[in-house]
């Protein structure tokens, strides 16, 4: 039982859009998407659809789509992006197509971990954020606070094994927008490739090993190295397989 994860799909046979008008390597991309899909899914596996799934601005336009989606292996878990007009009524979208999972304020289970989350949307810190946007910006943090509140009140943690599970509290809440990056100017202890600490001479100290801000800490005008979540992700998951080779 895999887990899968897809954005994007832009589905348009239900409304006859195209997305060949972007280029090559969009040229039959829902063709290409469903066949890779029936190669690559089986009917135990589950697959997160966060957002823009069809062009239909109508539940009713979306229908040929929505089929199509729904007779591929595996469970689908969809989420409503910016493009989704047609996902104008959860009760609606639920009853249409029940054996397919619509997360909006709720949270989905996979195997004991809480799934949340809620529509895409700009944030603030964003070029063309305007007051339009902003009221959506606040509605959808509203609706990822009720989403993970009602994960914590379920006590699903069961993966890692906390047992004191806190609600959010009234707020404000900010989201702001995340890409992955790791190029920056770094300080602190040195290490190799394994993320071993190196003594003065090159030579890794025994067991010991470093991630994150620990082989950081000049931070420099552009990128605080405690906000470098890529590279923490990274540098840890390199550490700990290193430790466990060793």
């Amino acid at each position: 039982m895999s887990l899968f994860a897809i954005a994007d799909i832009h589905f348009g046979k239900g409304v006859n859009k195209s997305m060949d008008i972007f280029g090559e390597p969009w040229v039959g991309h829902m063709d290409k998407i469903i066949k890779n899909w029936r190669d690559t899914v089986t009917d135990g596996d589950t697959v997160l659809i966060p957002g823009d799934i069809c062009w239909a601005k109508k539940l009713p336009e979306a229908k040929t789509d929505m089929e199509i989606l729904q007779s591929l292996p595996g469970k689908k878990v969809l989420l409503e992006g910016n493009h989704d007009y047609w996902w104008d009524s959860q009760n609606k979208v639920t009853a249409a197509y029940p054996d397919m999972f619509f997360l909006k304020n709720n949270f989905y289970v996979y195997n004991e971990t809480a799934v949340c989350g809620t529509r895409g949307w700009l944030c603030p810190n964003d070029t063309k954020f305007t007051q339009d946007d902003l009221k959506v910006y606040n509605r959808e943090c509203g609706r990822l606070k009720i989403s993970l509140d009602a994960a914590v009140k379920a006590g699903v943690d069961k993966q890692f094994g906390r047992k004191a599970l806190v609600a959010l509290g009234d707020g404000p809440y900010h989201i702001v927008e995340q890409k992955a990056r790791y190029q920056t100017t770094l300080g602190g202890l040195k290490s190799n490739a394994a993320m071993q600490i190196l003594r003065k001479d090159g030579k890794p100290i025994g067991n010991l090993y470093g991630a994150g801000c620990v082989v950081g800490g000049a931070n420099g005008a552009d990128s605080m190295t405690t906000l470098m979540n890529t590279w923490a992700i990274v540098s840890g998951y390199v550490a700990g397989e290193s430790a466990v080779k060793n």
